[in-house]
């Protein structure tokens, strides 16, 4: 999961993702991203979850991929977070923009942009 707090990218997830996903930020790019990484069971429980759901919830609409479904311990803490919270954002289907991002471009699509 991630949101987006004016330029930087915020993403949650469980610590072997976390992991995965560090190479992003190690990586020269654009846009800073922040990784808030989900205590493991045996460990202490850290922040990384209310902080998430405070940047979460400070968006009037949050994209998502409305047709994936998801589970385990972390989507169930996160599902339950949600449903407490006092306010939340308005999910935006964003399905047909990954679709058109990730669609196979002919020559003239890959040289000149579409805007």
């Amino acid at each position: 999961m991630s949101s987006n707090i004016g330029d930087i990218k915020i993403a949650y997830a469980s610590l072997s993702k976390a992991k995965i996903l560090a190479q992003i930020k190690e990586g020269k790019t654009v846009v800073p991203i922040e990784i808030l990484a989900q205590a493991k069971a045996k460990d202490s429980p850290n922040d990384a979850l209310p902080n998430f759901l405070e940047h979460y919830t400070s968006h009037s609409r949050v994209g998502t991929l409305q047709k994936e479904s998801h589970t385990g311990k972390l989507i169930k803490s996160w599902e339950s977070a949600v449903a407490d919270a006092k306010k939340k954002p308005e999910l935006v289907d964003m399905s047909p923009a990954v679709s058109s991002f990730m669609a196979v471009k002919d020559d003239d699509e890959l040289v000149r942009p579409i805007l």
